[in-house]
């Protein structure tokens, strides 16, 4: 599931779904929109036409009971009718009545009724004795509303058995009801007149009174009954004088626009079913699927035929990307479409490039860096060894100095002796003249190390100059490898310009350019992993630059101490050799005490001052030993600091080496 969820985030599955998405969505608003625009406008004409159709039916109840209304106030105003109870009247009243039956084939019958008891009607009933139609509804009401024409509810005529309604109306005398005139009239023909109007196609007409008692309908089984009133939209209908409902019959769905009779306060009503519009609409509907089927199938050819080569293009960069991310710089791109990717994959071959340049200058300068490394460790090692041999000629210098200090003491010891002892001379002669040859031979000896000392200071001086130099050196190529890696920053600095500027173009392109625009985000990336590496380079080149400059400075006060050093041995070399001067003369002198015996005596004084000189000279040379070996024992622990550097700057090239050899060029 993993592989499939990411095979579908691939490139190309997003270029196939978007180029679905743009051929498909705006067809299927098109056609959505389109479907329920017409769904409404058919349902609003629909509504319109109906709501017509029921006015219309409205209007020809009401003139058509507005016309049976005017013929019975004819009837209420005629002055024979009114005094009906005089037979003369009555029989001249006769003719108006028989008229006005036959106007009107739907007029069932035409009488009248007075308070003194007289009913006549027209066709002539034998009426029962028990009679009273006083005790009438059409007769009460009209009694009880003088002037206003009664139109009673439908009921069945108990003679024919046909729906009829009655109008009746009273007639007065100076304003005091003297009678009522009426008429009965059969609504078969009407109901059946008005259930043959259709709505539509298969919608109908029907007609209740205000009580929901059906007057007209189809069908004919529920004339007189009052069903419509257990329907859930009748509320509706009876409280409203007009409208438009929706309702549910039978498992289906229907509508119906009704009207009020204003003068017979029926409701005229038109039942629709919901199949009339969607009859209509449904061909819109199926060619709307039948389009979005055909832009579908036409989509996924275009988007396959479009994405497949950019999908192509994207993972030869995708590939090539990974394997310079591994650090092979060898690698080339090779696109031939001739758009965006093309000028992409030539930028990249160029980047490559560029990188492997770089990375040769700097392996070829880290090479360098290395075997200057090994020689300056080589030679730091050498001088340390000098510097220890150096150091062990002072010692054995300054133990001889000490050796004649201590000798000197006794001479003078013993010259201060000698004044006492005359008779003693010739055994204390042969002492002082062992004594002097043994001190010429160590002040020989002390000359011989002096020069050997003053050799190994050149060769110091020489092999610590040639280090300086070369410590220097090294901190030049330093600030070379800096210099590249300030060309590599600028390098990545450039390429993060040129990812913001492909954001910005594929961001100006839309939904086209979101490809580049993920294109830009890798390249962006490997810029900021290039400026990585080189923060890293620069900070190895900052610490190298560091230990150099110590390095510098430490092989600065190695010289100082090297020429120090070369001063001491001068002046003690200058020692010697008036140590080797004053031994001469004692030499010379112990001869002539050989000879003279009284010279000895007379020069006693002079010979104690010589030997207090020597004395003074030994003290001296031995604490300029001293001084010596303090130096020597400061320059080996500066060389030991510079080995140690040397050490630390081949670890560091070797760093710098392997980092180079991860790159493949």
């Amino acid at each position: 599931m993993k592989k499939i969820m990411n095979k579908l985030l691939t490139m190309k599955y997003k270029l196939l779904t978007m180029l679905l998405a743009i051929s498909l969505i705006p067809v299927l608003i098109t056609g959505i929109s389109s479907y329920f625009i017409s769904f409404n406008v058919l349902t609003k004409k629909l509504e319109t036409t109906s709501t017509q159709t029921t006015k219309e039916i409205t209007r020809g109840i009401n003139n058509y009971f507005t016309g049976m209304t005017n013929l019975l106030k004819v009837l209420a105003n005629d002055t024979n009718l009114i005094e009906a109870d005089n037979n003369q009247n009555l029989s001249f009243g006769k003719g108006l009545i028989a008229n006005i039956k036959s106007t009107d084939s739907n007029i069932l019958n035409v009488y009248v009724g007075t308070e003194q008891g007289l009913f006549y009607t027209d066709p002539y009933v034998d009426i029962p004795s028990d009679f009273n139609h006083k005790t009438r509804d059409w007769y009460q009401q009209a009694v009880q509303t003088p002037g206003t024409i009664i139109i009673s509810d439908p009921y069945t005529d108990t003679g024919s058995g046909d729906l009829v309604i009655s109008l009746s109306c009273a007639t007065q005398i100076a304003g005091k009801v003297v009678g009522v005139v009426g008429m009965d009239v059969d609504l078969s023909e009407f109901s059946t007149s008005l259930s043959d109007i259709t709505i539509g196609d298969n919608g109908y007409i029907y007609i209740t009174d205000q009580n929901g008692r059906v007057i007209s309908h189809p069908d004919t089984t529920l004339i007189n009954s009052d069903i419509i009133t257990t329907y859930p939209y009748w509320k509706e209908i009876k409280d409203n004088s007009s409208g438009f409902s929706t309702y549910t019959y039978e498992g289906k769905d229907k509508y119906a626009i009704y009207d009020t009779s204003e003068v017979t306060g029926w409701k005229v009503i038109a039942g629709l079913n919901h199949s009339e519009l969607t009859r209509d609409t449904n061909p819109i509907r199926n060619t709307l699927m039948l389009v979005s089927f055909i832009t579908l199938i036409i989509a996924i050819l275009v988007a396959i035929l479009f994405s497949t080569p950019i999908a192509k293009n994207i993972k030869l960069l995708l590939t090539s990307f990974d394997r310079l991310s591994h650090g092979d710089l060898t690698t080339r791109v090779m696109i031939r479409s001739k758009d965006e990717f093309q000028l992409l994959g030539s930028h990249f071959n160029d980047m490559a490039i560029n990188i492997s340049g770089l990375i040769q200058n700097v392996s070829e300068v880290s090479t360098s860096v290395l075997d200057s490394s090994v020689t300056l460790s080589s030679m730091a090692e050498e001088t340390n060894s000098s510097i220890n041999e150096v150091t062990r000629a002072i010692d054995e210098v300054a133990k001889g100095a000490t050796e004649q200090a201590q000798y000197a003491m006794t001479s003078a010891s013993n010259i201060s002796d000698l004044a006492d002892k005359l008779n003693l001379i010739d055994k204390s002669t042969d002492i002082i003249d062992e004594l002097s040859n043994n001190a010429k031979k160590l002040t020989l000896q002390g000359l011989n190390h002096v020069q050997t000392l003053m050799q190994n200071s050149d060769s110091t001086m020489k092999s610590t100059t040639n280090v300086s130099v070369l410590v220097t050196e090294t901190s030049e190529s330093m600030k070379q490898i800096d210099a590249i890696s300030n060309t590599i920053d600028t390098i990545t600095a450039q390429t993060n310009l040129l990812s913001l500027n492909a954001s910005i173009e594929a961001a100006r392109a839309g939904e086209s350019g979101k490809g580049f625009a993920v294109v830009a985000n890798e390249i962006r990336a490997l810029a900021e992993q290039s400026k990585e590496s080189t923060v890293k380079i620069k900070n190895i080149i900052q610490d190298i630059n560091q230990k150099t400059a110590l390095s510098v400075e430490a092989m600065g006060i190695t010289n100082q101490n090297v020429k120090d050093q070369v001063q001491l041995v001068n002046q003690t070399q200058s020692l010697f050799d008036e140590i080797m001067e004053a031994i001469r003369v004692l030499s010379e002198k112990v001869t002539k005490i050989k000879h003279t015996t009284d010279e000895i005596t007379a020069n006693k004084d002079n010979v104690v001052e010589q030997i207090e000189n020597i004395s003074a000279v030994s003290e001296e040379s031995a604490s300029a030993t001293e001084e010596v070996t303090a130096s020597s024992e400061q320059i080996s622990a500066t060389m030991d600091e510079i080995t140690q550097h040397a050490v630390d700057l081949y670890r560091l090239s070797e760093q710098l080496q392997e980092k180079i050899n991860s790159f493949t060029l």
